[in-house]
């Protein structure tokens, strides 16, 4: 069928995506009774990114791309999965990005610790509780850090709004 439109076909002067396919055009077509029907003329619309698609639905065809969406699947998207259903992380309550990164950072350590725990329940505790509290205390740190930047932040903006009214 592309065949016999890519030259049977003009631009639609209302849609600059859409092409248009009028009867008389189509005349030699075996397809224009299924495509056109009984209206005068058929629009089609051609993303700009046809090539793009085409060949990225050529590349994930390959066996290359088939092992990978097989890992992904088994390695990333459960965690997510995991994540919206038993942590509560279907919506994030908070605003901007940073303190998004921050809720989604500490909803990953949970994770984690969790499979930890029972991946090594019975072996090594001791030495796992203190790699946890490292974790556990490297967060804290973190977030202490990030939390004073950012009043330090708001106090200096309210001492510029201060001193524009003064």
């Amino acid at each position: 069928m592309a065949r016999y439109l890519s030259n049977k076909t003009h631009y639609s002067p209302v849609d600059p995506d859409a092409r248009i396919a009028v009867k008389p055009d189509c005349k030699g077509c075996p397809f224009a009774s299924e495509c056109i029907g009984k209206s005068h003329e058929k629009h089609i619309r051609i993303t700009v990114y046809k090539q793009e698609y085409d060949r990225a639905l050529i590349r994930s065809k390959t066996n290359k791309a088939k092992y990978y969406k097989t890992l992904r699947q088994s390695t990333v998207e459960p965690v997510f999965g995991s994540l919206i259903n038993f942590t509560g992380m279907r919506k994030i309550n908070t605003r901007g990005i940073e303190s998004a990164n921050k809720v989604m950072l500490m909803a990953a350590v949970a994770y984690n610790l969790k499979k930890l725990l029972k991946y090594n329940s019975g072996k090594r505790s001791a030495k796992v509780l203190s790699g946890i509290v490292r974790a556990i205390n490297g967060l804290i740190t973190y977030l202490k850090e990030s939390i004073s930047a950012g009043i330090e932040a708001f106090l200096v903006k309210m001492k510029q709004v201060e001193m524009r009214y003064a």
